[in-house]
């Protein structure tokens, strides 16, 4: 079975994070010293996916 975040094909880890609203996402991201370590993290990584989800 195939699904959108797990397809059977690849080794698929997770990362499951928090924040107060998508504004605090969006304003962490556009920081510069964010921006360095995401270079890092897009070398160290062969495929990602972000999946943004509601509180239940």
């Amino acid at each position: 079975m195939d699904s959108y975040i797990d397809p059977t094909e690849e080794d698929f880890k997770a990362f499951v994070a928090r924040y107060p609203g998508a504004a605090a996402f969006l304003e962490m991201i556009g920081d510069s010293v964010c921006k360095q370590a995401v270079r890092h993290r897009q070398v160290a990584v062969e495929t990602s996916r972000l999946l943004r989800c509601s509180d239940f």
